[in-house]
């Protein structure tokens, strides 16, 4: 029942006026691109630009922001507001207390990602026509990438203890990091979160696509490689991701002492 309660404290805190307008903001900024672009193309050309889209924006972009913007947030926001001492004065274990806050930012993360996805399906191919983009494996893949996400911002916060380190290096981890390694030549895509990700929901942003030369394939595609990524691969490193970010966080959190901005400077 605490954690029940914990949980849903941690929800209602990460639904700030501020905050909601900036997921409003991301979240509405794919259909209605979408939705532009679709004024200019063919009907038979709305699979291709849900692909492409769901690819670079909803995956590479919408879903890794908000994990920065809710991982940190869901203990950065504490030291801001000065309320951490009495966060931690509690009689509840304090990893019970950022797993709460973990599940809550991983939630709100996928649930802005699933409604840009499903909006962006909507406006593309239609509620007719899901499975023609396989939505619903989209679906069940963005809670995964949210949940591994999720787990290195926070991971960041709790080490760092600060708000703007984590939100700077994740912020260009999503903007540089996941858009440049992968194209590097070799095997540096392996150092590529998100490699792993379109692994399991691919969307025909490689070589071989029907639209070789659309701008958002040419960002996603990798260079020549000498390891292929398998979906058992994928699986492992995104789980392993999981475990281990989240493990690491609970562990610095129960140890470090934390103190607020204006007491610690």
């Amino acid at each position: 029942m605490i954690d029940l309660l914990l949980f849903r404290t941690a929800l209602r805190d990460l639904v700030r006026a501020r905050r909601l307008f900036w997921v409003g903001a991301f979240t509405l900024l794919v259909p209605v691109l979408a939705f532009v672009i679709c004024r200019y193309l063919h009907p038979e050309s709305r699979t291709w630009v849900y692909n492409n889209l769901a690819g670079t924006m909803v995956f590479g972009f919408v879903m890794v922001i908000l994990a920065v913007l809710f991982a940190t947030g869901a203990l950065t926001q504490e030291l801001e507001q000065r309320t951490i001492v009495y966060l931690l004065t509690r009689p509840v274990s304090r990893w019970r207390i950022l797993l709460a806050r973990f599940l809550a930012a991983s939630l709100m993360a996928t649930s802005a990602a699933w409604i840009a996805i499903i909006g962006l399906a909507l406006v593309t191919v239609g509620v007719h026509h899901f499975g023609e983009v396989h939505l619903g494996r989209d679906l069940l893949i963005l809670p995964v990438a949210a949940l591994a996400y999720s787990g290195i911002f926070l991971f960041l916060a709790a080490l760092t203890g600060k708000a703007l380190v984590p939100l700077v290096v994740g912020l260009l981890y999503g903007f540089l990091w996941e858009s440049l390694i992968p194209q590097l030549p070799g095997n540096f895509k392996l150092m590529s979160l998100m490699s792993y990700v379109h692994i399991l929901a691919p969307h025909n942003l490689d070589s071989t696509s029907a639209q070789p030369n659309g701008a958002a394939g040419l960002l996603l595609a990798s260079s020549s490689s000498t390891y292929t990524i398998t979906h058992t691969v994928a699986w492992t490193v995104l789980i392993t991701v999981i475990v281990v970010s989240l493990t690491a966080s609970l562990a610095v959190f129960s140890v470090r002492e934390y103190v607020p901005r204006e007491e610690a400077g």
